[in-house]
């Protein structure tokens, strides 16, 4: 029994972490950042208050700046990119210093720079604040050998992003809010795209949750349970007509019944949410209390099934019956 529980355990956490791990991925490469370009008609501060409405994580708009090099590779200039304030935290996995450059992570890397150090550029001297991953993953190319540098929204951007978890298609629609006032939609429509679309349109993480094939392990371990469990009593059946026929009330027979299921079932119980636990702490916190529940339904539904299952057997056994199962025993 408890193998059973373990078995739809691992099979249940298997297939929400494959799920987990999926939507990493996605997010990772930059599937979730939907994107408008309209140049010059962005409005920064209107962009960066689209991170006010529900879904949407992050939001940035962004220009192209003036090109510069770094000292030590005159030749090799970056691709400048001014940003509002939120853009920087689209492309970065982790918090950056208050003030600084940001950079791709190949110029990180042909430099010998860390986040905190300072970068000598033929524009002179700026300090690092952040490095962010720019890899060749379907996402949108221009940004390998790009750095960031953060600007007052004073002045018009050419792009808008937002970071949109979970995904939700129906917010690329809300992005022309960040148009600048008077911008003229019907003769120069902007362009609507998603920053990295080689992972599909959206992720639809909780709708194939919900329709998980392994959504119905609760079902199976109740009924597991109350197989197996009807099985045991029928075992005993012989034994248990016999106390009947000696006296023993039906009611003190269910009740002992019961009591005798309930340890072994909760120890087969325990045992599965042990492993629910433990497959919990290899999920990520903010996924180990899902794991938990998930898991310890299907603990509390195996019980049931072998509570149920034991009383409901227990009340089909009869007296009168005694010599047919006498005659029936093998």
């Amino acid at each position: 029994m408890s193998l059973l529980g373990l078995s739809l355990i691992v099979a249940d956490v298997s297939v929400v972490r494959a799920l987990v791990d999926e939507g990493e991925r996605f997010r990772d490469a930059r599937g979730s950042v939907l994107t408008i370009a309209a140049e010059g008609r962005i409005d920064g501060q209107a962009c960066d208050s689209l991170v006010e409405i529900d879904g949407v994580a992050h939001a940035g708009a962004l220009r192209e700046g003036d090109s510069f090099a770094a000292a030590s590779l005159p030749g090799t200039p970056f691709d400048v990119y001014e940003v509002s304030g939120g853009l920087r935290a689209i492309l970065l996995s982790s918090p950056v210093e208050p003030s600084g450059l940001v950079i791709a992570r190949d110029i990180a890397d042909t430099l010998g720079l860390v986040q905190g150090g300072r970068l000598a550029t033929t524009a002179g001297e700026a300090p690092i604040a952040g490095i962010f991953e720019s890899p060749p993953d379907g996402r949108r190319s221009g940004f390998g050998w790009a750095l960031l540098e953060t600007v007052d929204s004073s002045k018009p951007f050419d792009e808008c992003w937002i970071d949109v978890w979970p995904t939700d298609a129906r917010l690329a629609a809300l992005l022309p809010l960040a148009m600048a006032p008077g911008s003229d939609l019907a003769d120069e429509p902007p362009q609507l795209s998603q920053l990295n679309a080689s992972l599909g349109r959206e992720f639809a993480g909780a709708a194939r949750f919900e329709s998980r094939l392994t959504a119905l392990a609760p079902v199976v371990a109740l009924v597991a349970g109350a197989v197996v469990a009807t099985l045991a009593v029928r075992r005993r059946r012989i034994e248990l007509a016999s106390h009947l026929h000696a006296g023993v009330t039906r009611r003190d027979m269910t009740l002992v019944m019961g009591i005798e299921a309930a340890v072994w079932g909760v120890a087969a119980t325990l045992l599965t949410a042990s492993a629910g636990v433990i497959a919990a702490h290899t999920m990520s916190s903010d996924d180990r209390a899902a794991i938990v529940v998930l898991s310890a339904r299907i603990a509390v539904a195996l019980f049931g099934g072998v509570i149920g299952g034991t009383l409901a057997a227990s009340a089909t056994i009869r007296e009168r019956h005694l010599f047919a199962y006498f005659k029936d025993r093998t």
